[in-house]
């Protein structure tokens, strides 16, 4: 008695088979594969299908990495304990010789501030902090 029309794959073909369903997917994943090939196949063990893939070379490419978790956060106990400074080049559209804006955060409050410089040397920066 016949369950299914389906053709027997031999031992010799299951790699060849394989690749032509997780190719016509467009290489989605074992999930989408192995239905394919359950569609259309009959006699491939879904080992072989889970071994294909995790060594397929397009699939190892597009597989996402897990981003590292970022440093430690910045911890700061009151006002003014910590403060980032940046200074911000404006020479492209400098005014009345203001060519840098010293931009100052206070990270306990996240309050900011902001002093025009004439430029970016220390005793400019200093006279602002």
């Amino acid at each position: 008695v016949i369950k299914n029309a389906l053709p027997l794959v031999t031992h010799e073909q299951i790699y060849y088979r394989v690749v032509d369903c997780h190719v016509a997917v467009g290489h989605s994943g074992k999930d989408k594969t192995w239905a394919e090939i359950k569609r259309l196949y009959a006699g491939i063990p879904h080992q072989a299908v889970s071994i294909y893939i995790s060594m397929c070379d397009t699939c190892q490419i597009r597989r996402s990495f897990p981003t590292p978790i970022s440093g430690k956060p910045i911890v700061s106990i009151g006002f003014l304990t910590r403060l980032q400074v940046d200074l911000i080049d404006m020479r492209s559209v400098s005014y009345e010789g203001y060519n840098f804006i010293m931009h100052a955060k206070d990270h306990f409050t996240k309050f900011t501030w902001l002093y025009a410089l004439p430029s970016k040397e220390a005793i400019h920066v200093a006279n602002n902090l």
